[in-house]
């Protein structure tokens, strides 16, 4: 089922009033003309933005780019493109709908392949650390918050608090949602610690302990018994019993120099096991669970060269991209030959994620002060 949120009901919004269900849609309508005319007709425009981060967006895999900073308001045109971009995530149901969080702790959520954004409301005051929309049910999302969880049920409209951490220091860095069992979740913590609630988030407890930060939690979707753990320096690990036992599989990457240091990992879902790291060598591939691995080859000598950020095409992983300095990378052959473009922005990229349903459809997160 297709998550459908936007006017879904009737809600209080930013002038302090309550509209009707019509009224309702006519606001929807003038806001949705609003933002078409601040995107352009053409793909060429840019919105008008008194900065050059938040979000860019292209349409021909990385040729043109134009700004996608747009935020839903009334009078006065607003936009994110002063924001760091922390995080960008797909609605797993529907890849128009995208779900954003800065550098500065604010959470957004866009409904039309981020023409515009709207501020998530309702939390505490307070930093979000992770936001995960249920890949089963349409209305439901999971916000962390330094060292407590907030379910909603209603499409990010209101917010209860199901996860406390008594550890004032300690914050949840990583949620995950196993994709055949949405009921089944998975909480990384700062300190090191691996929760589980099997019943939706009612109940929690402390199912494994690792020796540092958990920085991802990644369910394997063909298979909800493969479990990926990314730790802060601490390695990088597999189970194939659902988590009852896990591997460290950073010893497999010893041929790669600086490679035990996983800044990110993708799935590849062309695979059964299919995996796709960034590291501080380089960018690798494994078609095996981490068994084995294979280095793409990339422009710049190993290791020499910071990569900010990596994407690709879900659907084809000949098609990579990824970015270093002040360069977008692009290959459509595996590897085997690329092409570079300048970055729209002066900022660092720090997320690229390519639309599985749009060829061609990339966005860009960026981060960081201007250079």
């Amino acid at each position: 089922m297709r998550r459908i949120c936007l006017f879904s009901r009737p809600r209080r919004v930013s002038l302090g009033l309550i509209i009707s269900r019509p009224q309702l849609v006519r606001f929807g309508l003038m806001i949705l003309i609003s933002s078409f005319l601040l995107v352009g007709a053409g793909c060429g425009q840019t919105q008008v933005s008194t900065a050059d981060g938040g979000v860019f967006k292209s349409t021909d895999s990385g040729t043109k780019w134009q700004q996608a900073v747009g935020l839903f308001s009334v009078g006065q045109p607003k936009s994110i493109g002063s924001a760091n971009v922390k995080s960008l995530i797909f609605d797993p149901q529907a890849s128009d709908i995208l779900y954003l969080i800065t550098q500065e702790g604010s959470a957004f959520v866009s409904y039309n392949n981020a023409q515009a954004w709207q501020e998530i409301e309702g939390l505490p005051k307070g930093s979000v650390n992770v936001i995960i929309p249920d890949p089963m049910a349409k209305s439901i999302n999971y916000v962390a918050m330094g060292g407590k969880v907030f379910k909603s049920l209603d499409c990010c409209h209101t917010w209860q608090n199901i996860y406390l951490e008594a550890l004032p220091t300690t914050e949840i860095t990583s949620l995950a949602i196993d994709p055949a069992n949405n009921k089944n979740i998975l909480l990384g913590l700062s300190d090191g610690r691996l929760i589980r609630s099997t019943d939706g988030g009612l109940n929690w407890s402390t199912f494994y302990t690792f020796k540092a930060k958990i920085k991802q939690i990644i369910f394997n979707p063909g298979n909800n018994n493969i479990i990926y753990i990314n730790t802060d320096n601490q390695g990088f690990w597999r189970s194939g019993n659902g988590g009852m036992n896990w591997l460290n599989i950073s010893d497999s990457l010893k041929n790669y120099p600086g490679a035990k240091q996983v800044d990110l990992v993708l799935l590849n879902p062309s695979k059964d096991d299919g995996l796709v790291i960034l590291t501080s060598y380089g960018i690798l591939r494994s078609d095996n669970g981490g068994a084995s691995w294979t280095d793409y080859k990339l422009l710049s000598p190993a290791g020499r060269v910071k990569i900010t950020a990596l994407g690709f095409n879900p659907k084809n992983l000949n098609e990579i991209y990824y970015t270093a300095n002040n360069t977008f990378y692009r290959s459509f052959d595996g590897g085997n030959k690329w092409q570079t473009r300048p970055l729209p922005s002066k900022r660092t990229p720090s997320v690229l994620l390519t639309d599985p349903n749009q060829t061609g459809l990339i966005y860009m997160g960026l981060a960081g002060s201007a250079k």
